[in-house]
C-alpha cells in the first residue's frame, strides 16, 4: 500500500491529483468579485477533497488495515460462511466505530455458531 509512518501519508494519496486544482490558483488584489467567489469554491472542493483523504486515512489505521499479510493470515483461519457472511457487513464499517463494529461481527459469528450448535444437537433446521 505504500504508508510511511514516520510522515503519516501513503505513497499515492486518495484522490492524489487534488492539488491540481490549485497549484497555478493565486489571489491577486487585481480579481474581480465573481473572480474571488470562483476561486473560494474552488478552495472549498480541494479542502473537502483533504477532508475524504483525511477520513479514509483515519479509517484504515483505526482498523488497523495496512497489515495486509497479517489480515488475509486472520481471514483464511475463518470457516468460508463466516468469511463470506463478514464481507457482506463490510460495508457497516463505514458507519461504525472500530468497537461497534467489532461488537456487530461477534455477534453476527455467535449467533451463526448457536444456530449450527442447535442444528447439530437437534438435527432438524431452525427457522432464522
Amino acid at each position: 500500500m505504500g504508508y510511511m509512518p514516520g510522515r503519516q501519508e501513503f505513497e499515492v494519496e486518495y484522490e492524489n491529483d487534488a492539488e491540481q486544482l490549485i497549484k497555478d490558483l493565486y489571489f491577486g488584489e487585481e480579481d474581480s468579485a465573481e473572480e474571488t467567489a470562483l476561486k473560494t469554491v474552488i478552495m472549498e472542493i480541494y479542502n473537502n477533497k483533504l477532508e475524504r483523504r483525511e477520513e479514509r486515512k483515519r479509517f484504515l489505521l483505526e482498523r488497523n488495515l495496512l497489515d495486509y499479510s497479517k489480515n488475509m493470515a486472520v481471514e483464511r483461519k475463518r470457516a468460508p460462511e463466516d468469511r463470506d457472511m463478514l464481507n457482506k457487513t463490510k460495508v457497516f464499517a463505514k458507519v461504525m466505530n472500530t468497537q461497534e463494529y467489532k461488537m456487530f461481527t461477534d455477534g453476527l459469528l455467535c449467533k451463526r455458531f448457536i444456530i449450527t450448535y442447535l442444528i447439530s444437537i437437534f438435527g432438524m433446521k431452525i427457522l432464522i
